[in-house]
């Protein structure tokens, strides 16, 4: 059976995430800021069924996220924004370790200094 290459590449973001963080980080206190640059941006998803396959929303996958990476908090929105309100938020929220966007990353947030997992 074919196995989706974006699923996998969800569950590898998560893990690495989780690798690069120091170990006493990584205990319920893990902060990843998440920004999404589009919607529907045409995830498929291989449910281990023959020919089944679906587009994943954005919410979905920071579900999906968030189930296969216990201890890891994902601060941010499911819905577009714009460069400077992700920004914005950004520095709003306290003790954030990282960042995953998926898109192009914006060389605001990549300026910020954070270890940043891209989803192009």
């Amino acid at each position: 059976m074919k196995k989706n290459v974006k699923l996998l590449c969800i569950v590898i973001i998560g893990v690495l995430a989780s690798m690069f963080l120091p170990k006493q980080t990584r205990a319920n206190d893990t902060k990843i800021f998440v920004m999404f640059r589009s919607e529907g941006r045409g995830h498929e998803v291989d449910w281990d069924a023959e020919d089944m396959q679906r587009i994943l929303t954005n919410e979905e996958i920071l579900n999906e996220l968030e189930k296969r990476c216990e201890g890891v908090e994902f601060i941010g929105e499911t819905n577009v924004v714009g460069i400077e309100s992700a920004v914005k938020n950004l520095n709003q929220e306290k003790n954030i370790d990282g960042i995953v966007v998926f898109g192009p990353p914006p060389n605001e947030l990549i300026e910020t200094g954070l270890p940043i997992i891209v989803d192009p």
